[in-house]
């Protein structure tokens, strides 16, 4: 939590570490929470007393994912674009490119034969169709 709150001081450049700094962080108290409680759910941390402790699962994700996720300066890249956009500047793509960077580290990490830990389980059903049936819409 601490280091999602102080996120702005792990950030290189000036601008960019303000904006985190000025936005309180990654995230609200709120939303830090729910993403941890989703990492615990997924397997990726377990409580340990008062730690959280990455599982297997959650070292070989690290290892795999784009090392842009691993850094806060994307969130405050996206921050600092987000708040152009508020004071009137267009969204030009903003979204589609979240949404396609989304898409291309999701496959790479899924390509990867170390995503397959032993004793977790990969769903075979495809995506497309999974959110299709639970009626999602596709963002993009």
């Amino acid at each position: 939590m601490a280091a999602m709150e102080n996120a702005g001081r792990q950030v290189d450049g000036e601008a960019l570490a303000d904006v985190l700094k000025s936005a309180g962080g990654i995230g609200t108290p709120a939303t830090r929470a729910a993403i941890i409680e989703r990492l615990i759910q997924v397997g990726y941390v377990v409580r340990a007393k008062k730690d959280l402790v990455p599982t297997q699962k959650g070292e070989v994700l690290v290892d795999l994912v784009d090392e842009r996720l691993k850094s806060p300066e994307l969130t405050a890249v996206w921050e600092q674009r987000w708040l152009e956009i508020e004071r009137g500047a267009r969204p030009a793509g903003f979204w589609t490119g979240i949404v396609q960077l989304t898409r291309e580290i999701i496959e790479a990490v899924r390509n990867q034969p170390q995503w397959n830990v032993p004793g977790q389980a990969r769903s075979a059903r495809p995506k497309t169709r999974a959110r299709k049936a639970r009626g999602a819409r596709r963002v993009g």
